[in-house]
């Protein structure tokens, strides 16, 4: 699993905020996906901040899941860990995704930082976007409308992902360093 770095910070807070003011608008508990979770600090952190939300753990790597389980016991998170390839076959209608997946192209040079991290854990094909764009599509199923959808990515990658993005019914809420903001529509 990659070890958690600053920027992945920026996720917490927006989704706080989202969190937040969701739970002062809404009566029902509100889903939130980690996809992608890896030790699982994105959606461990979420649910200890907001205890009254349902958080989901998604990888596919049953050795980062089982880091992010131990991770949930040690700090007695309420989380469901699932091995599971993005949200294929998922279908429980959610009300935000996050998600910190691998997307550095081989191309890149690299920080030596990452030298110890699996390789599964940072790149991804098609300049580094094939799994963003796979689960923005897989997104459209699972998010409810007016739902969002953080993704963390490289700053030089987000024109693509927005303009991907909103060719499938998403708006772009905003970008703030590494990571997109969208909320997704079904008109």
């Amino acid at each position: 699993a990659l070890i958690p770095r600053p920027e992945s910070e920026t996720i917490i807070t927006i989704a706080s905020d989202i969190i937040s003011s969701k739970l002062s608008s809404s009566t029902e508990k509100i889903k939130l996906i980690d996809v992608g979770t890896g030790t699982g600090c994105l959606g461990i952190t979420l649910q200890l901040e907001h205890p009254d939300i349902d958080v989901t753990l998604i990888d596919n790597s049953l050795h980062a899941l089982n880091l992010a389980k131990e991770n949930a016991v040690l700090l007695k998170a309420s989380v469901h860990p699932i091995k599971n390839n993005l949200l294929s076959d998922l279908t429980t209608p959610t009300d935000i995704i996050i998600a910190n997946l691998p997307y550095v192209d081989k191309s890149w040079t690299v920080s030596p930082d990452t030298q110890f991290e699996p390789d599964e854990a940072l790149y991804a094909s098609n300049g580094g976007l094939f799994l963003i764009f796979r689960l923005l599509d897989q997104a459209t199923l699972t998010l409810k409308p007016g739902g969002y959808i953080l993704i963390e990515s490289d700053p030089r990658q987000q024109n693509d992902i927005i303009t991907h993005a909103q060719s499938i019914r998403f708006t772009h809420i905003k970008t703030e360093g590494y990571v997109t903001v969208f909320s997704y529509s079904t008109n």
